[in-house]
């Protein structure tokens, strides 16, 4: 690969993730050390650190909850060890009481740490050193701003950095940033994983774009020559462009679980009927602060540019799960579902206005998430009916689900279904909450007494005319389709990477069923 000169229009790279998009850049940095911390004493230093590496393992739990796929959720497992690493904390801490800053102590136990791995024969060693350092970085961002990067601002732009992690790549996807390009990087890293999982485009591209690239500067990705071209003349900003796969066939039996715009459109092309989950509180992981209705609004139109149907569920608290602004914890109880609902009411009421400004109307839902009965339900039911009213916006348009994912909502599931107009039925918690299991277990099985339930949610809301849907990881388990072919289940709801080979083997299961009737 050639070094690029400075005259040149346009930089030679490697594409990992093709696709021809045009947009602004913005270039990702480290935030700056806080002039007022410097003299601060090593006790507040060590504590400053211990807050933010505490916080930053607390993010990539928020990430695990949202990963596509074993390979993302084995990633992040392993990244949050290494975050969690005892001896890592040590040195850092060790140096903080020598006298070093904590953000000195960061940067130069990285770049010890970093240097060693960057010599070692072992090739994962070596693409693990990215992760060190974008670990580090975490731990920086919350030193330096008491949070990490507000990552709403890369939304629709194309980031330009000189190397990029596999952390990174999530959070920019789910922010809905258009592109990655990077000076450094690996085919086989994490990033390269995670930017094919994400659908996100992201290039390798030779040494000097980052010097080269400014803040606002419009930038070109073309697979096709190989090449990133900056400041193109006379081009208009533009989202991908499919470079290899076309739209593939609808799958009927099949909608997706998505976290922003990638997702929507990773789902249309992987030819799911429609979102069956939109996790909308992973839309707004991206702040630090609560967006105003307008601003969500703009957030949640992005996801019907797939032109799909969408059953978007409101923001679900859970300790893996956390907005900043809402209120989490109650007399010492964590808030979940329906209590964070009631307890954080303005915001609620706030999201369902913009969800319904924003298009959310029948054939697309709105989703009430954990209630355990049907009053829960009736109160998430006024909530948006209130909204609709302050939008001007008939009830016959109207589209109220919710979420059955605890044994109190099975148990009164005949009168739930009357006043639903769908059901999603969230395996995960009510796995948890029916057989007391830990979050850490494998929750994809389906076990004697979860069949029982599941069959009864589907037997109840078929009677009342109201379609039913599998979400979870039980629902992307292969070993579950044909249980829930049997039952009747309408959907399953699952990453949209995966609808294709379940796709697959769903149409192999109905061919055997009908050879053997």
């Amino acid at each position: 690969m050639q070094r690029y000169k400075k005259q040149d229009a346009s930089i030679e790279c490697e594409f990992i993730v093709p696709a021809e998009v045009c947009g602004k850049a913005v270039r990702l940095g480290l935030q700056k050390e806080q002039p007022q911390m410097q003299q601060a004493g090593k006790r507040t230093q060590l504590q400053r650190f211990e807050s933010a590496a505490s916080a930053f393992c607390r993010s990539l739990r928020d990430l695990k909850h949202y990963a596509h796929g074993k390979t993302q959720k084995q990633v992040l497992s392993a990244l949050l060890v290494l975050a969690e690493d005892t001896e890592l904390h040590n040195d850092i801490a060790g140096r903080i009481l020598t006298g070093e800053t904590a953000e000195a102590a960061v940067k130069t136990v990285a770049e010890q740490y970093v240097g060693i791995m960057r010599r070692a024969e072992d090739g994962q060693m070596r693409s693990g050193a990215v992760e060190l350092e974008s670990i580090c970085t975490g731990f920086l961002e919350h030193m330096s701003r008491g949070c990490e990067t507000d990552y709403a601002g890369y939304r629709d732009r194309i980031v330009v950095a000189l190397e990029i992690s596999a952390i990174q790549i999530m959070r920019l996807s789910m922010a809905g940033a258009l592109g990655v390009a990077a000076e450094r990087g690996s085919k086989t890293g994490h990033a390269a994983i995670f930017a094919k999982t994400e659908g996100m485009p992201y290039a390798i591209a030779a040494e000097g774009l980052y010097d080269e690239v400014a803040d606002g500067d419009m930038v070109l990705f073309d697979p096709e020559k190989e090449h990133i071209v900056i400041r193109p003349p006379d081009i208009q900003a533009s989202g991908p462009k499919k470079c290899e796969e076309s739209q593939a066939k609808p799958k009927p039996f099949f909608a997706a679980n998505v976290t922003g715009r990638r997702g929507a459109l990773s789902a249309k092309k992987n030819g799911a009927w429609g979102i069956g989950l939109l996790r909308t509180e992973a839309l707004l992981m991206q702040y630090h602060r609560e967006p105003g209705e307008k601003e969500q609004e703009e957030l949640y139109r992005t996801i019907l540019q797939a032109g799909l149907p969408v059953y978007a569920r409101l923001a679900d608290m859970d300790e893996d799960k956390r907005l900043p602004w809402l209120m989490a914890e109650k007399e010492g109880k964590r808030l979940r579902g329906i209590d964070a609902v009631c307890e954080n009411r303005n915001f609620y009421q706030a999201q369902i206005r913009a969800l319904l400004g924003a298009g959310y109307l029948a054939p697309h839902g709105i989703m009430a998430p954990m209630i355990r009965c049907a009053e829960d339900f009736v109160y998430v039911k006024r909530m948006v009916a209130e909204a609709a009213q302050d939008r001007k916006i008939p009830a016959e348009r109207l589209k109220t689900g919710c979420m059955v994912e605890t044994p109190q909502a099975v148990e009164d599931i005949e009168e739930i279904a009357g006043l639903a107009g769908f059901l999603s039925i969230g395996t995960n918690d009510l796995t948890r909450y029916t057989l007391g299991m830990p979050r850490e277990e494998d929750l994809s099985t389906l076990y004697p007494e979860i069949k029982k339930s599941i069959s009864k949610v589907v037997r109840e809301s078929h009677k009342k005319g109201v379609s039913v849907g599998i979400c979870g990881d039980a629902a992307a388990n292969k070993n579950n389709l044909l249980f829930f072919d049997e039952i009747g289940v309408d959907y399953v709801s699952v990453p949209p990477s995966l609808i294709a080979g379940l796709a697959d083997l769903h149409d192999k299961n109905e061919e055997s069923d009908f050879r053997g009737r």
